[in-house]
């Protein structure tokens, strides 16, 4: 099923990352391929000349290989000398990893929001997960009591095994 779909998910997938950016390219292209057949490699010069960036690292993986990212979040909320910090660590996989026996890492800015002790959102991040894992801790001034990674839903093709709280280390 998530075949049928897949195009149209990655292309609305990456318009909820781009923004008005997604639209512009789109005209372009529309403009300058009117009644010729839909390309990727020409999709990928009118994004070059409208963002600077062909979009490779997006649609190498996104569109030409099978799956979909599975994230594995885990925390540890900590207090160390008055300060206050969370440890992340995400590990991604994928959901053809065991059919096809071929790892492949999703490269995708992630949203993740801190949230304190009244769900009161306290900071948002973007951080680029293009790696098997990533590991990161951050400082924060007050309390935070956790964590939600994509709290826009704005990774549709995703599956995310819950956040948990625990003890972690991170190699840094």
């Amino acid at each position: 099923l998530l075949t049928y779909y897949k195009g149209a998910l990655v292309l609305a997938q990456l318009a909820n990352l781009m923004g008005e950016d997604m639209y512009k390219t789109l005209a372009h292209y529309v403009a300058i391929n009117l009644f010729q057949f839909t390309d990727v490699s020409r999709l990928k010069d009118a994004f070059k000349t409208i963002t600077g960036d062909d979009h490779s690292w997006y649609f190498d993986k996104w569109l030409y290989e099978a799956g979909y990212p599975i994230y594995t979040i885990k925390y540890d909320i900590r207090q160390d000398k008055g300060k206050n910090y969370v440890d992340l660590f995400i590990s991604q996989a994928n959901s053809t990893y065991g059919s096809l026996n071929k790892l492949v890492i999703f490269d995708m800015p992630l949203d993740i929001a801190f949230y304190g002790e009244n769900r009161n959102e306290i900071k948002r991040i973007k951080e680029r997960v293009n790696e098997q894992t990533f590991e990161k801790s951050y400082e924060f001034a007050e309390d935070v009591s956790g964590l939600v990674v994509d709290p826009g839903v704005k990774i549709y093709m995703k599956r995310l095994r819950s956040a948990q709280k625990g003890d972690i280390t991170l190699d840094m």
